[in-house]
């Protein structure tokens, strides 16, 4: 048996021998299949040439090969079937296309209707092939409108520029509308370079067109355009177009050009020259007042109506000037152009009757037939607000305010309260400014009001009347705010520390324990209406709030320390008060342990700043993490304080520096020094130069110098003349401040240095 085993295995070596050697393909291991021990022999025998197996199996495995590169996707974000999904979309969305047209039955109104509803519901694609099939039969000037409205309001300025080509080769003509529609969305755009290219490419292109002519709302659009981008010669080249029929200057002409005029000036305006400056300014306003003349002329002969944007822009041109004259002739604008008296020319008078009378004649004015007069709004109201700030006619902006809204029925806006708030600012009117805070409208209130009313308060602190104003302006606060303001409550304790003029004047006059008693009870008052909202405040921040991710836990923490801010400036004033000896002593125990319990507060928020702030210093000082917070004085917490320490004595020599006095002293006392206070003689004053002196004709020529204290007056009463004795510029005449008596000496012997 193993006889023949063996002469069988030498047949078969020899049988492969002989036979053709053939490289067996490589397939796919999804390309096999299970056969039999019989059928896999036949490949391996020499006598038998498998071609027609060999050849369909070749063509399997390109065909899977083919499958699978086919369905693989390019990268892993696409998904394996995106082609296909693509193409099912489409014949998806097509099918709608083709059965909503069926419905519309070729009506380009309901067309216009399904594509607006279609952008509304951001389907711009479906929209978009619903117009191209349906402009095969149809003209669908309204919906590609529609579309390229959708696309300039998206900022998809090439692709609006490309459907606007798309729209003509479908024999799609544009009107009228369909170039306001495009250069209104340019005007839109922000890209404005790209904006202007083609909005006055476009512009020019229908100059060219047989069917359409540009006309007025198309010109404003294209300057609309152009003054958004600032490119003034665009401009100017587009108002060169102007005519009076089709292409008539309207009064939004006029305003578009009037502030692309005033951006240009101010544009880059801080880095000039001061020199620079006045020429552009000049330059701009003499521009502005050319474009008025002609629209005052046209507004007089009935061609032109004016509105209030017009007016006020002008109004904004003038008031960029650095003249104030230029500035108040805004006063005299709106006068000429809304029938509102200048109140700063009329004297003793009411504004009705203003109104009646030419303020230069006296006489009643006649109403002009021909001129409408325009109606005055929140625009006006602000313009003349900031005309009487910057003038500093603060006592016309109260009577224009009331004019105005008593005579048409106006309701200010937010911005209007506010520029009225900063009149009273700057005329340190904390009466009125903390009496209206009441009657602002609860839509716009809010801390920006009460910030510049206890302002306000802090510059009026000579009025002993100051501290029962900020006490209502804390009182409306609390009144009108959900959460009381930390800011605030530091401007109200402000109040309190800086009004001390009329203590000091008390102390001057003898009576120092008074006004030292008077000065605490007034900052200890203070300290008591903080209290509550000061724990209000404390409690919001501390306890209630909850912070979760990282960016609230950082405003959390910022607001805490605006809390800790105000216990600090609170703390600061109960030390000042301690410390002074403001108060007696029973007094004294009742604030003592409410300073220690917002000191433990301020201790126990620092405990672990070096956690909330790492990058800290380590070492131990001001501004570090071992700071103790309670035992320095901040800057805020002393600098208006009257130190009651001094009161009553002479100011000593060392009080010198201005501001030391002013705030010693307040403004308009200690600037002027009295003799009594000062402990010596002045030093003279050290000459700049070294001086030779030249002596008068009653003196013998000597080239010695004379001490510094002759230099002026000697024995018999002649006065030397004074000149530096160095290189380069001579320095005055002498005989400009030279006696009689020097001027005949020069004359005599002559000037040696001239």
């Amino acid at each position: 048996m193993a006889d023949r085993l063996l002469h069988g295995g030498a047949c078969l070596r020899r049988a492969l021998q002989f036979a053709p050697r053939q490289r067996l393909e490589i397939r796919l291991a999804s390309a096999f299949q299970t056969r039999s021990f019989q059928h896999s022999q036949r490949i391996f025998n020499s006598t038998t040439i498998p071609t027609t197996e060999k050849s369909t199996t070749a063509q399997d495995a390109n065909s899977i090969a083919d499958a699978i590169t086919k369905d693989a996707p390019k990268n892993l974000d696409a998904p394996a079937d995106g082609p296909l999904w693509k193409k099912k979309e489409n014949l998806r969305m097509e099918r709608a296309v083709n059965k909503e047209l069926q419905y519309l039955n070729n009506d380009p109104w309901k067309v216009a209707e399904y594509v607006r509803k279609a952008l509304e519901a951001k389907k711009f694609d479906q929209a978009h092939l619903l117009v191209q099939k349906g402009s095969k039969d149809m003209q669908l000037v309204v919906p590609w409108n529609f579309l390229l409205e959708y696309l300039l309001d998206q900022q998809q300025v090439k692709a609006a520029i490309k459907l606007f080509n798309e729209m003509k080769k479908r024999a799609q003509f544009p009107n009228a509308q369909t170039y306001t529609t495009l250069f209104r969305g340019l005007a839109k755009s922000n890209h404005p370079k790209i904006a202007v290219f083609e909005a006055v490419k476009h512009y020019n292109a229908l100059f060219k067109d047989s069917r359409l002519e540009p006309n007025s709302t198309h010109l404003n659009a294209v300057l609309s355009v152009c003054n958004r981008a600032g490119d003034l010669d665009s401009m100017f080249s587009i108002v060169d177009t102007l005519n009076e029929s089709t292409r008539a200057p309207t009064s939004y002409t006029y305003t578009t050009i009037l502030n692309a005029i005033r951006f240009n000036t101010l544009d880059g305006l801080e880095k000039l020259t001061p020199e620079q400056k006045e020429f552009n300014l000049k330059q701009g306003s003499q521009r502005a007042k050319a474009i008025w003349s002609e629209v005052m002329s046209k507004w007089r002969q009935g061609r032109l109506i004016i509105d209030e944007e017009l007016v006020c822009s002008m109004g904004r041109m003038m008031i960029i000037s650095s003249d104030t004259n230029d500035k108040k002739e805004v006063l005299d604008l709106i006068e000429q152009t809304m029938n509102i008296p200048n109140l700063s020319k009329v004297k003793e008078m009411s504004a009705e009757e203003a109104r009646k009378t030419n303020p230069r004649t006296g006489q009643v004015v006649k109403k002009d037939k021909n001129g409408v007069f325009v109606s005055p709004g929140n625009n006006t109201l602000s313009l003349i607000l900031k005309v009487v700030l910057q003038t500093k006619l603060n006592s016309m902006g109260i009577k224009y305010w009331n004019f105005i809204l008593r005579e048409y029925n106006l309701e200010p806006d937010r911005d209007c309260w506010l520029r009225l708030f900063s009149i009273l600012k700057q005329a340190k009117a904390s009466g009125h400014a903390t009496e209206i805070l009441d009657i602002i409208p609860a839509s716009i209130t809010g801390p920006n009001f009460y910030r510049i009313a206890f302002e306000t308060c802090v510059r009026d602190n000579i009025n002993p009347n100051v501290i029962k104003n900020a006490n209502r302006a804390l009182d409306s606060m609390m009144n009108h705010l959900e959460l009381p303001d930390a800011h605030l409550m530091r401007l109200y304790l402000n109040v309190s520390q800086s009004t001390h003029y009329h203590l000091r004047a008390r102390a001057n006059e003898g009576d120092v324990a008074g006004a030292k008693r008077a000065y605490g009870v007034q900052i200890t008052d203070a300290l008591d209406r903080l209290w509550v909202p000061y724990r209000k405040l404390h409690d919001h921040y501390f306890k209630q709030v909850k912070a979760e991710t990282k960016e609230q836990k950082r405003a959390l923490y910022n607001d805490q320390r605006e809390v800790i801010a105000l216990a600090r400036i609170m703390y600061g004033s109960f030390n000042k008060v301690i410390q002074q000896e403001m108060l007696p002593e029973e007094d004294l125990k009742r604030i003592r342990p409410v300073g220690g319990r917002i000191n433990r507060e301020i201790q126990a928020f620092y405990a672990n700043r070096e956690e909330m702030e790492p990058n800290l210093r380590k070492k131990k000082g001001r501004g570090t993490a071992e700071e103790d917070m309670s035992t320095h004085d901040e800057a805020m917490n002393t600098a208006n304080f009257w130190d009651t320490t001094q009161a009553g004595k002479p100011r000593s020599p060392k009080q010198t520096d201005r501001r030391q006095l002013h705030r010693d002293n307040g403004p308009g006392d200690g600037y002027r020094r009295e003799e009594s206070s000062r402990s010596g003689p002045r030093p003279p004053r050290r000459a700049p130069f070294s001086y030779n002196t030249y002596l008068t004709d009653s003196q013998t020529p000597s080239r010695t110098q004379e001490p510094e204290n002759d230099l002026r007056q000697r024995k018999d009463g002649t006065r030397p003349v004074r000149q530096p004795d160095y290189v380069g510029y001579r320095g005055p005449h002498p005989s400009w401040g030279a006696t009689r008596d020097d001027r005949k000496a020069d004359r005599r012997f002559g000037n040696p240095r001239r």
